[in-house]
């Protein structure tokens, strides 16, 4: 697996304070969660057919968004 981006769900400004995890390689992006109990959902991007991505001005700021 060749990664191509990662980062941590941001929660309260921005920062990274949550046990969720994401990672975007070439052909899937995996969305691993939890602290004692592991969950690690596979989705292939093939799969995918609309993106729409939402970001309020503070959002714009501190690079996050919400992808629908």
């Amino acid at each position: 697996m060749k990664e191509v981006w990662s980062d941590k769900k941001r929660t309260i400004f921005g920062l990274p304070l949550s046990f969720t995890k994401y990672i975007l390689d070439e052909e899937r992006l995996f969305i691993r969660s939890g602290v004692f109990t592991k969950v690690e959902d596979e989705i292939w991007l093939h799969r995918i057919m609309d993106i729409t991505l939402r970001q309020t001005f503070r959002q714009r700021i501190d690079r996050v968004g919400t992808i629908h």
